[in-house]
């Protein structure tokens, strides 16, 4: 019974110092940023402010200490603030700008169970972040929804 408990303790351990530095809040965040996504991909805003306006809570609660990721946050933060109340050619700008600090965490420190996939549309020239493999370009919505390539 010792053993077992001890392999259990490890095994935490082991998953906690792989993790990167904010995995649990990125999967949260990346939960509201999808409904973002889905919203622009299908030329709405419904839902939009209510998922940024989480998003923001979210990374307002962020405790780490690691100098990579606070501005990552801070951009994060500062990017789901500013989408909100937008139109919907505003609000396809502005998700670029939300994207961008997540494309860069996903891409350098993400080591959690959920699968992120990085997305670029060259006609856009811009890039996303879906939890699916299955291309929804968000920038065109219906006119271009499949326009991009994964890109990891």
């Amino acid at each position: 019974m010792r053993n077992l408990i001890l392999l259990v303790v490890i095994q935490l351990l082991s998953v906690s110092i792989c993790a990167g530095p904010v995995d649990r809040e990125i999967d949260l965040v990346m939960r509201e940023y999808s409904k973002i996504h889905a919203s622009l991909t299908q030329d709405k805003t419904t839902g939009v402010d209510s998922a940024a306006q989480s998003i923001v809570k979210i990374t307002s609660d962020v405790n780490t200490t690691d100098a990579k990721v606070l501005p990552l946050m801070a951009s994060i933060r500062k990017a789901a603030q500013t989408i909100q109340g937008k139109d919907l050619s505003s609000a396809r700008i502005e998700f670029f700008e939300l994207s961008k600090p997540l494309l860069a965490y996903v891409y350098q420190f993400y080591s959690g169970e959920q699968k992120y996939y990085r997305f670029y549309c060259d006609m856009a020239k811009k890039g996303w972040v879906q939890d699916s493999e299955n291309l929804r370009n968000p920038y065109y919505g219906s006119s271009m929804l499949t326009c991009g390539e994964l890109i990891e």
